[in-house]
């Protein structure tokens, strides 16, 4: 790892403490095989932005690129591993095209909604422990709320990444076990991430009960902050969960994962 930034903040609201904290690695390990890895279940569509003029080519494993009433998808008929190649155009410019690689993992319709429900992970919990998810827009409400705070200072606006969104998942239940930039099995937060891009950001949080009260307690932390603005990064994945019979007395834990 080039370098690594650890800030915690403690903040009292209301008559609860508020606990947020932030971590940003630089990575150079990124593969020049794909951009990133996703798991998808057999029998559905790979597509991509759909505000892009986007030209997909399958470069390696089986599928099929389909033009359907949704628009021009990648079609994943069989078991395995796809890498799919999409060139797009940025801002109606057709003399500068781009080009990102996906890994999709192509595994069975059972397997993949019994690994959504657990996020890809089993951890060892507390039987007693009563975990609820809040509303599953709650990772949109924080995208929508950080894009407003880059593009009104002419930063890029992020996209919510898959593999991200389950890292981050993983990493919100990791909370309740040990609230730190370290995982509970000794690890560093990034290591919940395969593909690590040019730079992870990780940005935690304890006690917030919206994603406006979480994102107003990260903007207000120099740290967190930083990760939100930074503008080398260019997706985010976003993780809560709500613990009922938390001892720590937080109850909700937040996770923000950014990737350059």
């Amino acid at each position: 790892m080039g370098c690594c930034m650890l800030n915690k903040i403690y903040k009292i609201v209301v008559a609860f403490f508020l606990i947020v904290c932030c971590v940003q690695f630089n990575v150079c390990n990124a593969s020049p095989n794909y951009d990133e890895e996703l798991f998808m279940p057999v029998g559905s569509y790979f597509k991509m932005d759909t505000r892009s003029d986007v030209h997909y080519a399958v470069v390696d494993g089986t599928a099929k690129v389909v033009m359907s009433e949704r628009g021009k998808e990648v079609y994943l008929y069989k078991l395995g591993k796809v890498i799919i190649q999409a060139s797009y155009y940025v801002n109606g410019d057709y003399k500068l095209p781009y080009q990102y690689r996906y890994l999709i993992n192509v595994i069975p319709l059972d397997v993949y909604q019994e690994a959504q429900k657990d996020n890809f992970v089993r951890l060892k919990q507390n039987p007693n422990a009563t975990y609820v998810e809040v509303d599953e827009n709650f990772a949109e409400n924080i995208l929508k709320l950080v894009n407003k705070e880059r593009t009104q200072r002419g930063l890029q606006a992020l996209r919510l990444s898959y593999d991200l969104q389950i890292g981050a998942a993983i990493r919100a239940k990791e909370l309740t076990v040990l609230y730190d930039h370290t995982r509970p099995n000794g690890e560093p937060c990034y290591t919940v991430i395969n593909k690590k891009g040019r730079g992870i950001g990780e940005n935690i949080a304890a006690g917030q009960r919206s994603a406006e009260e979480v994102m107003e307690s990260w903007m207000n932390s120099t740290g967190h902050r930083r990760n939100i603005l930074d503008q080398q990064f260019k997706e985010l994945g976003v993780g809560y969960i709500l613990k009922e019979d938390d001892a720590n007395g937080y109850r909700h834990y937040w996770v923000q994962i950014f990737r350059g």
